[in-house]
């Protein structure tokens, strides 16, 4: 069975041969098609029915593609559109995409190629409408978590009124319940599943005063619990696995509910792995839940102050549980975004080199320079993500340029060099309503500035200049003369060494050639002259 079968496209054109066609194509993959010749049936359509993708022409009579596109986004915004016209220019390409269109392809196309950009288009937005669903239960789960909090609160104040005689145990009640919002609070501001772990971990040795914790998550498809943090452990821990059902943690697992034991050595009932042990005693574990879901479960061992574990500890610890589970999903419906997000950049930059083939491979070779250069600045992990979503856009601008220009072998004239400078601007506009690239924008537009302030399109001087643009600069020009362009064949890495020293200081920041001459001496320098190349470094 395919996974195709229930999603429905729409295929709009006024030529009924291409809507036969695409419509037995896409047949054949499973998908359920409807065809429409006319725009204005279409818009009908859209405003009776949601579909999953809507493919259009681009140049119709009365309604064009532009305005079907836009409805089938108004519907729902969750709908893949693509774009379908023998009319390729600048202008329809930013019209295009600010129109929110998913994906642009010129008449006349291949059928491979057509059905690829479906599959990949529609994939895409069936995950982000997924993970919208996903995020907005987990939302309401929250809401639901924070009301139930709101309301223990007030049963205990509600006690402390009439029973004064339980004063003291009313007191600690309050103070765990503050505890627990602070938990809340700190575990929802981190997004990275390592050190959301690790920073749990600390947060239940410091509030429980145990001698060891370790956390386990499971893993569906093999039903094994894996360590993945561990405090009071050997470092030999990380990465043990165990089976649901078997050992301490795969017996909570099981379960799903508490499990306390007061004397490992002396229990009978269940059989701990020996990494479980490790020269503990006591033990409770808890399962990490979200509903009905199972994530993980977590262990904790030996009080410090040697007091045995109580069910009031029990207790704390599914609370605490609870958050961390909560906190855990979100990190992992996190990093779902992030890659749908990721591969979504991935697919605007192939997009572009399939249209200039001299550049093919050039954005993931400057991303990997930008991306060496970065880290050995120790530039944080926000800025090297933003700098890998700019690398790889660097040129998408380039989509509003004729491939005539692209590849011309010869000498540009003045006018086809300014629309070739045009393209960090254009750029700019293209991803304008991608609010996630917000920062990557201001990255784009300054790539090709110079460290004399002699570059375009702004002129900016020196520092003016972002860092993140000038390292994009250095990686850019070294990958751009090492490969063979319609003008020119490309240069050694020998020769394109030699260039860059030479424009240091004028074209590029003296610091960051350097440090890219760092990251080339310790690579192969992919040139059979080494010693040579080493003299030129």
């Amino acid at each position: 069975m395919k996974m195709t079968e229930d999603v429905k496209l729409l295929v709009v054109d006024d030529e009924e041969e291409i809507c036969r066609l695409l419509s037995d194509v896409l047949d054949v993959e499973g998908y359920d098609v409807e065809v429409c010749t006319d725009g204005r049936m279409a818009l009908n359509r859209i405003d009776r029915c949601e579909y999953d993708g809507v493919i259009t022409d681009l140049k119709m009579p009365v309604v064009d593609g532009l305005q079907v596109a836009r409805a089938a986004k108004g519907r729902c915004r969750d709908t893949a559109t693509i774009v379908v016209t023998a009319y390729a220019s600048l202008q329809t390409a930013i019209g295009a995409l600010r129109t929110g269109v998913d994906d642009y392809i010129c008449k006349p196309f291949d059928i491979d190629h057509i059905v690829e950009v479906v599959r990949r288009t529609v994939a895409a937005r069936v995950a982000e409408k997924k993970n919208r669903r996903l995020l907005s239960q987990l939302k309401h789960a929250n809401e639901r978590l924070l009301e139930h909090e709101k309301k223990l609160a007030e049963r205990v104040i509600h006690t402390s009124r009439n029973l004064m005689s339980s004063n003291a145990t009313l007191t600690r009640r309050v103070g765990e319940l503050s505890m627990l919002n602070d938990v809340s609070r700190t575990l929802a501001n981190e997004l990275h599943l390592d050190r959301l772990l690790h920073l749990a971990l600390e947060i239940v040795n410091d509030k429980m005063g145990v001698r060891a914790a370790v956390v386990m998550l499971l893993d569906e498809a093999t039903r094994r619990l894996t360590v993945k943090a561990a405090h009071g452990f050997d470092e030999s821990s990380l990465g043990r696995s165990i089976g649901v059902g078997h050992g301490l943690a795969g017996t909570v697992a099981a379960s799903r509910s508490a499990l306390l034991i007061g004397d490992i050595t002396k229990e009978d009932t269940v059989e701990p792995a020996d990494f479980e042990i490790n020269g503990f005693t006591s033990v409770l574990g808890v399962p990490l839940m979200v509903k009905e879901n199972l994530l993980g479960v977590m262990l904790v061992y030996d009080k410090i102050n040697r007091d045995k574990f109580t069910m009031d500890d029990s207790h704390l610890l599914m609370t605490i549980g609870s958050q961390m589970a909560t906190a855990i999903e979100n990190a992992r419906l996190y990093t779902v975004l992030q890659d749908s997000t990721f591969q979504t950049v991935q697919a605007l930059a192939t997009s572009l080199e399939a249209k200039d083939n001299y550049t093919s491979g050039h954005s993931l070779r400057v991303t990997r320079y930008a991306l060496q250069i970065a880290e050995r600045l120790g530039i944080g992990d926000k800025e090297i993500g933003n700098l890998r979503y700019a690398s790889q856009l660097h040129d998408i601008g380039k989509i509003g340029i004729t491939e005539r220009i692209l590849n011309k072998p010869g000498r540009l004239t003045e006018w086809e060099f300014d629309a070739i400078k045009d393209h960090p601007v254009i750029g700019e506009r293209i991803i304008n309503s991608l609010d996630f690239l917000d920062t990557v924008r201001k990255i784009i537009r300054h790539h090709h500035e110079r460290w004399d302030g002699a570059g375009y399109p702004d002129g900016l001087f020196r520092e003016d200049i972002p860092l993140l643009s000038r390292i994009m600069a250095v990686a850019d020009s070294y990958d751009a003369m090492t490969t063979a362009r319609p003008y020119r064949g490309a240069l050694s890495p020998e020769e394109a060494v030699v260039e860059l020293k030479r424009c240091t200081g004028s074209q590029f920041d003296p610091r960051l050639v350097e440090v890219f001459l760092d990251v080339l001496r310790e690579q192969d320098p992919f040139s059979p002259d080494v010693e040579e190349m080493e003299t030129l470094l």
